[in-house]
């Protein structure tokens, strides 16, 4: 088994476990078993078996000044993976903590280089341009047997429903024996008090004569009937299958509460044999922002800067998909072969806030201060 664990960022650890590794070229492909990825104690990812491969693309491949550039094409496969988006996640958190761990380290690797090597400086100014990296990514394909994508429900939240649907269950079976008992009460008595027979007056349960102008008798069996309804309830929550949840709330108020496996997640989509082929977009991120401005008249009027552009070309097939709140029992969304063309893009406006001082520790050992936007 392989752990690794590392600090990402300032109150960010990482955490990635691999029961079992398999490679005979490790720049060719892997083959990956029982992959855990987790986020501050919080499983993010997991998958039974996944392998990662790339292959050449020799229609990508060109040549230019004699540089031979090779395009390779990523291939995912894997027999089941599922992603969680844990409860109270703070991910604009741990984004923010990772960027100022990147600028923290890129800056002391800067200084240390200027102090190890003060002639570099002098030297780069004269420098030669950089040469174009020999490789570059051509496709991206994801082959996936089942994937599992949900957002985690509030255990307390799933708790309380669970068992509110189990007591209402009970105390309505509960009322309909109570107003049974009372009924036959009322017809005893009335038969009773019409006729001198003492057989009249008297009913039987669980093989028992019970006299319905006996009080203590009455009291007793209705204590029964609550007992029972009790045992009933116990029996019920015995055979729910408490979830093990992503690990958000191990500790805390909300760790004491265990949801079932059909109610842990607050919106789920699973689907099935799932291949889905990623390619750039032509042109780049001048590509992608040509694609918002046709999308956006707002961000085409007003000429809307972005920080992070991330997209490509999409294909995906699915042969079932299905979307679920919840537990309710009709699902939300339910289609088999499922197929999908098109673009997608994920873009982050460009912010011009107020500079703030900030205090980042990339080790033990040191501090960087950095100056960033605040991000409102």
């Amino acid at each position: 088994m392989l752990s690794i664990s590392a600090e990402a960022g300032d109150g960010v650890e990482a955490f990635i476990q691999v029961q079992s590794i398999f490679s005979e070229n490790a720049r060719i492909g892997v083959l990956l078993e029982g992959l855990m990825v987790q986020l501050n104690g919080a499983r993010i990812i997991r998958s039974s078996r996944m392998q990662i491969s790339r292959v050449p693309n020799a229609s990508g491949s060109s040549s230019a000044k004699s540089v031979t550039v090779t395009t390779w094409d990523w291939v995912i496969q894997a027999l089941d993976v599922h992603i969680c988006l844990p409860f109270r996640l703070e991910l604009r958190a741990i984004d923010d903590a990772v960027e100022d761990q990147l600028r923290a380290l890129k800056l002391v690797m800067s200084a240390k280089t200027r102090c190890m090597f003060p002639e570099k400086k002098e030297q780069s100014k004269d420098s030669k341009p950089k040469k174009a990296s020999s490789s570059r990514t051509g496709f991206i394909k994801l082959s996936i047997r089942k994937l599992t994508a949900e957002i985690e429900e509030e255990p307390l939240q799933g708790w309380l429903d669970e068992h509110y649907q189990l007591l209402k269950n009970e105390a309505r079976e509960l009322a309909v024996r109570l107003s049974f008992l009372d009924d036959l009460i009322s017809k005893g008595s009335q038969c009773h008090a019409e006729s001198n027979n003492s057989l009249e007056g008297k009913m039987q349960y669980n093989g028992e004569e019970i006299d319905v102008q006996d009080a203590s008798a009455i009291q007793k069996l209705r204590d029964e009937i609550y007992q029972q309804s009790f045992r009933s309830y116990y029996q019920a929550c015995q055979i729910l299958v408490p979830s093990e949840g992503s690990g958000a709330c191990k500790n805390g108020f909300q760790a004491g509460f265990k949801p079932s496996t059909a109610r842990t997640s607050l919106f789920s989509i699973c689907a099935t044999e799932l291949d889905v082929s990623l390619t750039k977009i032509e042109g780049g991120e001048a590509g992608m922002i040509e694609v918002l401005h046709k999308l956006d008249p707002v961000c085409r009027a007003h000429n809307i800067p972005f920080s992070r552009l991330y997209g490509g070309k999409i294909i995906l097939h699915a042969g079932t998909i299905v979307v679920r709140i919840r537990d309710y029992t009709c699902p939300l969304l339910a289609t088999t072969g499922g197929r999908c063309e098109g673009r997608i893009i994920l873009a982050q406006q460009l912010q011009f806030n107020v500079q703030q001082h900030q205090k980042c520790s990339p080790n033990t050992k040191g501090v960087v201060r950095l100056v960033k936007l605040l991000k409102l």
